[in-house]
C-alpha cells in the first residue's frame, strides 16, 4: 500500500464519521413518532393462518429472486482442472466426453425428483451412490442442476433434519 492511499482513506472515514455525528446530533433533537398504542401482546403474536400466510409470501419472493438471479439450466458447466503441462489434446476430450452411465442415472434421478416435485431419501441415496463415478465436472453440473431445482422452488426438501445428499 502506497502512504497517499492510507491517507485518503484514513481522510474518507474521517469524514465519514463527522457527516454520521453531524446526522446523530441533528436527529437528536428531532422529537420520536408517534407509536400507535395497541393491546398489550396484540401486535407481537401472529395467527396461525397469518404466519403461515407470511410463510408463503416470503417464500415466494424468495423464490422468485433466486429465478431471477441464476441463469437458464445448463449454463453453469464449468470445466474440470487439468493438470499443468497437460496438452490441449486432453483438454478438449474431457470437454467433449460423452456423458458417463453414472451421469445418466443421477440426471434421471434429478429428473424424476423434479417430476415429483419432492426430493426423497431414496433420491438422496440413490444420487449419494453415483457421486464417486461421476467426473469432477459431471459431478459439479448434477449438484448445480440440484441446487437450481431447490432453490426455484420445483424440488421440494420436506426433511429438513436430514442431509439433501
Amino acid at each position: 500500500m502506497t502512504t497517499r492511499y492510507t491517507v485518503t482513506r484514513v481522510g474518507a472515514l474521517v469524514l465519514f464519521g463527522l457527516g454520521c455525528a453531524t446526522l446523530g446530533g441533528w436527529w437528536r433533537g428531532a422529537p420520536d413518532p408517534a407509536v400507535p398504542h395497541a393491546a398489550p401482546g396484540s401486535m407481537t403474536r401472529l395467527s396461525a393462518e397469518d404466519r403461515a400466510e407470511l410463510r408463503r409470501a416470503l417464500s415466494e419472493d424468495v423464490r422468485l429472486a433466486v429465478t431471477a438471479a441464476l441463469p437458464p439450466p445448463g449454463t453453469l458447466a464449468r470445466a474440470e482442472p487439468v493438470p499443468a503441462g497437460a496438452p490441449a489434446e486432453v483438454m478438449v476430450a474431457q470437454a467433449s466426453a460423452p456423458p458417463s452411465a453414472a451421469h445418466e442415472t443421477a440426471q434421471r434421478v434429478l429428473e424424476g425428483a423434479i417430476a415429483r416435485g419432492v426430493w426423497q431419501p431414496d433420491d438422496a441415496q440413490a444420487l449419494r451412490a453415483t457421486l464417486p463415478d461421476l467426473s469432477q465436472l459431471e459431478a459439479s453440473q448434477v449438484l448445480a442442476e440440484l441446487s437450481r431445482a431447490v432453490n426455484t422452488g420445483q424440488v421440494q426438501v420436506p426433511l429438513h433434519d436430514r442431509p439433501l445428499i
